[in-house]
């Protein structure tokens, strides 16, 4: 999380409300949510003030995940579907209102039921 943090710009977040405090835990971080056993279930960091590079090879490390919001933000760069595809367990993906490029892949992830692409 802090590789995601360090590559979108994290300081100039508009909410950044925990993130990479070492006195809590990342569960309680903004935007982030966990399953009862402390697992990583989702980031949600939309409209949040997101630049750069969209961090894909970062994201494809959170084996848990299953909800991606990062819609609405300044995000850039294109999507590497391969390093996507990894991610089994990922079955809500928002990226819209950024700035990526390319073809989108329709087997992005494995367990896909919702996906948005749009107003890139």
């Amino acid at each position: 999380l802090g590789d995601i943090f360090a590559s979108t710009g994290g300081e100039f977040w508009h909410n950044n409300d925990g993130w990479l405090d070492e006195e809590s835990d990342y569960c309680t971080w903004r935007g982030i949510s966990c399953d009862d056993d402390g697992n990583l279930v989702g980031i949600d960091l939309r409209n949040n003030n997101l630049t750069g590079f969209f961090p894909a090879r970062h994201i494809t490390n959170l084996h848990t995940l299953q909800s991606l919001i990062l819609a609405n933000n300044s995000l850039s760069g294109s999507i590497d579907y391969i390093l996507f595809y990894k991610t089994k367990l990922l079955s809500h993906i928002d990226l819209s209102m950024n700035q990526l490029n390319g073809a989108a892949d329709i087997l992005v992830s494995p367990a896909a039921k919702y996906v948005n692409f749009s107003h890139n």
